[in-house]
C-alpha cells in the first residue's frame, strides 16, 4: 500500500519562530512545602489489594 504525505510549506517567519532557542532558567527560589512520603508496608498492602480486586473482577466477566 502506497501512501503519500504532503507537507505544507512553512513561511520563513514561521520557521524562524519554531526554531529559535530559548534560554533555560532554574527556579531556585521554590520551596517544597510537603516532604516526600516514604513508601511503607501499608502502601504495598494497598497495591496488592487493588491488584487482587482487579483480577477478581476480570475473571468474573
Amino acid at each position: 500500500m502506497k501512501t503519500s504525505i504532503q507537507l505544507n510549506q512553512l513561511s520563513k517567519e514561521t520557521m524562524e519562530q519554531l526554531t529559535t532557542q530559548v534560554s533555560e532558567t532554574l527556579a531556585t527560589n521554590l520551596v517544597n512545602h510537603r516532604p516526600a512520603k516514604a513508601f511503607g508496608a501499608i502502601d504495598m498492602w494497598k497495591i496488592q489489594r487493588q491488584y487482587r480486586i482487579s483480577t477478581r473482577s476480570r475473571n468474573l466477566a
